[in-house]
């Protein structure tokens, strides 16, 4: 929970505050900034669930005061925020349960509907990374509990070793393959920009895995 509260302070200083002054965002139908902030209410934490709350009015406050939303619009935000919250406690459960009975084959086939279906509906750019990671996510999630099953407990030298191991790598596969890779509007951008963060996804739930337990980081789940 320090690990996510830290990200959500940093990332929302981030979005608002930067060169010293604040920036104005566009418009939309909701507040994407006060959805995100109110779903920051999925940690069960008493700490936490205040810090979303103050942080969750503190960012719909902005959006009034910087004139780029009317308050129907945030109260449109929190509601869409309210309505995944809700998605997530009632179908998250049914849902594991329904995969886990699933073939292999039907839950690669999901790991591959899922992100191309989010991408068609929504095309965008700023997506594609997005959905190509969670490809990789999906794909790699499946393969591993095949083959790379792995416990996440053992001595703090171990947790801490996984951890830098881990992070070096997305590291390397992140900055090297940006650097071999065609740039913005040069041929082949678009397919190699989504295989390189699908290889980051991939990497996360199996190639970590597999590399912790080649390295005695890990033992068989």
């Amino acid at each position: 929970p320090w690990t996510f509260a830290g990200l959500l302070v940093f990332s929302t200083v981030l979005d608002y505050v930067a060169s010293g002054q604040i920036h104005r965002h566009d418009a939309a139908l909701d507040s994407g900034d006060a959805a995100a902030a109110r779903r920051a209410a999925w940690v069960r934490k008493g700490w936490f669930w205040g810090l979303a709350m103050l942080l969750t009015l503190l960012i719909a406050l902005s959006r009034l005061i910087l004139g780029v939303h009317f308050p129907t619009q945030v109260l449109a935000g929190w509601g869409v925020a309210l309505l995944v919250l809700g998605a997530y406690f009632f179908l998250t459960a049914p849902l594991e349960n329904w995969l886990r009975a699933q073939s292999q084959s039907v839950q690669l086939l999901m790991g591959v509907l899922i992100p191309m279906g989010l991408l068609f509906v929504y095309p965008a750019e700023d997506v594609v990374a997005a959905t190509a990671v969670l490809f990789g996510l999906f794909i790699g999630l499946v393969l591993a509990a095949r083959y790379a099953p792995f416990s996440v407990t053992g001595s703090w030298q171990q947790r801490v070793a996984r951890y830098l191991v881990g992070v070096v790598v997305l590291l390397l596969l992140y900055f090297g393959l940006s650097a071999v890779f065609p740039g913005d509007g040069e041929p082949l951008h678009g397919p190699l920009r989504f295989l390189r963060y699908a290889l980051l996804g991939l990497w996360i739930t199996l190639g970590a895995p597999w590399l912790f337990r080649r390295l005695g980081l890990a033992d068989p789940a």
